[in-house]
């Protein structure tokens, strides 16, 4: 062959090269219209029996590990207890897997004092929602010690836990649950959990004297109206396939959907959240939201908007009068975070709302999962800290994959040296 043939070679060979690099389309994945495609009806999440959904099963969701110190909590001026930036008594995401120390505590909420003192990490783990199978969520010691014992945590009252939960032993620091689909209104949303929303169990909020019923975590899409309730805020569900949302609820842990990449190359991540709250006069709960890697983990999040404190009840914008989106407590490694306005079709009439932006372009590995968190913020001492009443968050999420044409130009370049080399292999012999 002369040189002339070879260079002939070579310039065709980058046909199917570039024609390769022109396949290297884009996918479209959408957290909510992936959900409805998978289950359209809610019959149909009734008879899952995995929390994936989607295309390649790309979606799952689920609850992660987390930690309780059950120190004493700060409370704010207008008698709700709500996390501070920075505080110490403050567990959050990026906190729960320090080394820690907590104290078992006996009393009245005026005279509770510390009886025991552990010190202890918990590990980091996620649990997917599988319906029908038993987790044991990792929650540390102080948490297990404080219900074998039976004295009032630092709220003043006993801990109890949801229906169907059970300790695996005081010094054990985790908690057994058994995983389900679930409603949390008749015929309204519908999704994964590991208890029912049927809430008979309350626990004294010891930051407010009212009480407050008991829920767990759980990632759910509402194929009803537009959901109003008084009693708790994860009632206050917005109509899914008019918002094109779901529903994160972080209670008793933390709550996630994560999104697991095919392929090298890049995310693009167009994401709108919001704290919805109680009525149209009130709002609790503060609810944190964080988008972490399974390669950097929890202490080092891609995105974050934590601690949702300053509750305002008047001039509200979106929905209060303080915005999520502040420069002490949101952070982005890519894109643009921003606040943005109350969600669509879902007016500040159902329920308080303060909604977050994200757009961002995310390399991404394959296999790599990106796990976009709904925290509860544990503020230790109040109720809040251990069941029920935090605000959910309602989420938009779209991503748009596209594989890098990198490894296939590579592997074309490559075809070309191993012939040249042949061939000058050839004329040497």
């Amino acid at each position: 062959m002369t040189w002339s043939k070879i260079v002939r070679f070579a310039a065709y060979s980058w046909l199917p090269v570039f024609a390769l690099a022109g396949m290297a389309q884009a996918t479209t994945y959408n957290v909510s219209t992936d959900w409805a495609a998978q289950y359209p009806t809610s019959t149909a999440v009734q008879a899952a029996t995995s929390a994936t959904w989607g295309a390649g099963g790309v979606w799952s969701a689920g609850e992660m590990s987390y930690n309780w110190t059950n120190g004493p909590a700060y409370t704010s001026g207008n008698g709700y207890n709500h996390a501070i930036q920075g505080s110490n008594n403050i567990q959050n995401l990026t906190t729960y897997y320090s080394p820690s120390t907590g104290y078992e505590t006996s009393g009245s909420s005026s005279t509770v004092s510390n009886v025991a003192t552990y010190n202890y990490t918990v590990p980091f783990q996620t649990y997917q929602f599988n319906p029908g199978t038993t987790i044991h969520q990792a929650v540390g010691q102080t948490l297990t010690e404080q219900l074998a014992s039976g004295f009032n945590a630092y709220a003043g009252e006993k801990i109890t836990l949801p229906a169907g939960w059970t300790s695996d032993g005081a010094a054990s620091g985790t908690i057994q649950e058994v995983n389900h689909v679930e409603n949390i209104q008749s015929s309204s949303a519908y999704g994964f959990t590991t208890s029912a929303f049927a809430l008979s169990g309350k626990f004294s909020d010891g930051a407010t004297g009212n009480t407050v019923p008991s829920g767990v975590a759980g990632v759910f899409y509402n194929y009803g109206a537009n959901v109003l309730s008084t009693n708790d805020p994860m009632f206050n569900a917005a109509n899914s396939s008019v918002n094109n949302t779901i529903v994160l609820e972080p209670s008793f842990g933390t709550t996630y959907v994560a999104w697991t990449s095919l392929f090298t190359g890049t995310a693009t991540i167009n994401m709108s959240a919001w704290d919805t709250g109680y009525n149209n006069s009130t709002n609790d709960g503060v609810p944190s939201l964080y988008v972490i890697t399974s390669l950097a983990g929890p202490t080092s999040p891609i995105m974050y908007a934590s601690n949702l404190a300053n509750v305002g009840n008047g001039n509200q914008v979106g929905g209060r009068n303080t915005p999520w989106v502040s420069a002490n407590n949101t952070g982005s490694s890519y894109g643009t975070v921003s606040f943005i306005s109350q969600m669509p079709a879902y007016t500040a009439a159902l329920g308080y709302q303060e909604g977050v932006g994200w757009v961002a372009n995310v390399p991404v590995t394959t296999g790599e999962i990106l796990y976009f968190v709904a925290d509860a913020d544990h503020t230790n001492g109040n109720a809040h800290s251990y069941e029920g009443s935090q605000d959910p968050v309602n989420m938009q999420l779209s991503i748009v994959a596209t594989p890098e044409p990198t490894s296939l130009v590579l592997c074309g370049l490559g075809a070309i040296g191993l012939f040249v080399a042949g061939w000058k292999r050839r004329r040497a012999a």
